[in-house]
């Protein structure tokens, strides 16, 4: 198992880069809309899983975040609605 310096900031990409993907795939946002994912927290969910929270804004606003979702997101089944 390598431990460069150069395999931490493939990891790191790789995490920053699926929280953009996760988006895309859940509301249909391009990516280029969004911003690059800031790590705002590190958390135990209910069960004590860890998660990681980011914080992510697009030049959409609700009007086209509602258009984006609605024309037929990836993942949209892992939601029912949008609150703004």
């Amino acid at each position: 198992l390598e431990t460069s310096c150069c395999q931490g900031a493939n990891i790191a990409d790789e995490l920053f880069d699926s929280v953009l993907d996760e988006i895309r795939a859940e509301l249909n946002v391009p990516l280029s809309s969004l911003t690059a994912p800031l790590l705002i927290g590190c958390m135990a969910d209910a069960r004590g899983k860890p998660d990681m929270l980011f914080f992510v804004q697009t030049t959409l606003d609700s009007a086209g975040v509602r258009t984006s979702y609605s024309s037929g997101a990836e993942e949209g089944w892992e939601s029912d609605r949008l609150v703004f």
